[in-house]
């Protein structure tokens, strides 16, 4: 297949179907998808990254940025997810997903938890000052705290530990680390 390159995105070449190209008119410009919707349709607004528009049949102009894309983890560079809550966390950190998208994919997960000595969970803050547990949806997520102890636990047994007053803060050495509130972990429990 040819390839036309044009260029996209903070000057960037970006590789597009040559009779794709050829058919791009006035009416039809050549519009660049964020990579979350790659073969996906409809699309929203907002996950257009920009367009091509065309003066004539197949001439593309200079890109025209979307003042309203909201970049998705993938457009942003984030590692894959580690599991399907973590990748629920990147489309809430991202407004791809809602808080309730991440609740429902946390009713079957088993989080590792910090644990101290006595075996209770750690408690902090968050960068806010808010008291936490921190929990990790992956055994991975935990590795970069080092020094204590995890448990992995389900979600009915960490709201059976959680000391009053604590949110959750969900894979707090991740790129999209999430407090969750410790009513939204009820109503998981609940769902």
């Amino acid at each position: 297949m040819a390839v036309t390159t044009l260029l996209g995105p903070a000057g960037q070449p970006v590789q597009l179907p040559s009779e794709l190209v050829a058919a791009a008119s006035p009416d039809e410009p050549l519009h660049l998808v964020d990579p979350y919707f790659a073969g996906s349709a409809p699309v929203p607004a907002w996950a257009l990254v920009g367009r091509w528009p065309c003066a004539e049949v197949g001439q593309p102009g200079e890109f025209e940025p979307n003042p309203g894309h909201r970049e998705s983890p993938w457009s942003l560079g984030w590692p894959e997810p580690t599991d399907p809550v973590d990748a629920a966390a990147y489309r809430l950190a991202t407004e791809y997903g809602d808080l309730d998208g991440l609740l429902a994919a946390l009713r079957d997960a088993q989080l590792a938890v910090l644990v101290d000595a006595a075996g209770a969970p750690v408690r902090a803050s968050d960068p806010d000052g808010a008291p936490v547990v921190p929990v990790f949806s992956a055994e991975e997520q935990a590795a970069p705290v080092s020094g204590l102890g995890t448990v992995v636990l389900s979600v009915a047994e960490l709201a059976a530990r959680l000391p009053a007053g604590h949110d959750l803060l969900l894979n707090p050495a991740g790129v999209a680390t999430t407090r969750i509130p410790a009513d939204g972990l009820l109503e998981v429990l609940r769902g």
